[in-house]
């Protein structure tokens, strides 16, 4: 886990659950709002973003992290990250695309 100064950084995060699904990737400034949106807004100024991040993953029911995960899924940031990858796939010699 980087410290917070090192994650503001960053352009991007992956947040893996403890069974190695995907709970959130995607640009870092967008983390907060994506953990506020499913109800997990971090109520304190203390604690950093990928703290409270960490702590969701860890210390919830495995039911709520499996809905995290799904959630995840079908959420706007996987949905870009997704055309990302197949736009780069394309791009890739013998990926079908010009490139």
């Amino acid at each position: 886990q980087p410290r917070p100064d090192i994650f503001r950084l960053m352009d991007r995060v992956l947040l893996l659950s403890g069974d190695g699904q995907v709970v959130y990737t995607g640009p870092t400034d967008a983390a907060a709002a994506h953990f506020a949106r499913l109800g997990y807004s971090s109520t304190s100024n203390i604690v950093s973003i990928i703290d409270h991040m960490l702590d969701v993953c860890i210390k919830a029911p495995a039911a709520d992290v499996a809905a995290l995960v799904a959630t995840y899924a079908r959420s706007p940031v996987a949905a870009a990250d997704a055309r990302t990858a197949s736009q780069l796939s394309l791009a890739a010699p013998g990926g079908g695309g010009d490139g």
